[in-house]
């Protein structure tokens, strides 16, 4: 019966251990997409707005070009 409980024990520590290293990990996955998603919306906010000047812009050389 001592074996046993000891098995349990052990067991059960490390099965702790298991899962308190899986949630570290995870939460450091979630992080990471975090940090990149950020990366990424600010990227397309860039490009949209480059795409926004550029759209100005052709639309003041159409104007130039047509009077």
């Amino acid at each position: 019966e001592t074996h046993s409980r000891e098995v349990l024990e052990n067991a059960e520590s490390r099965s702790k251990a298991i899962l308190a290293e899986a949630e570290k990990r995870s939460a450091q996955l979630i992080a990471d997409a975090e940090e990149r998603l950020a990366k990424i919306k600010l990227e397309r906010d860039t490009v949209a707005g480059y795409f926004e000047n550029l759209r100005g812009v052709l639309q003041q050389a159409e104007q130039v070009s047509s009077e």
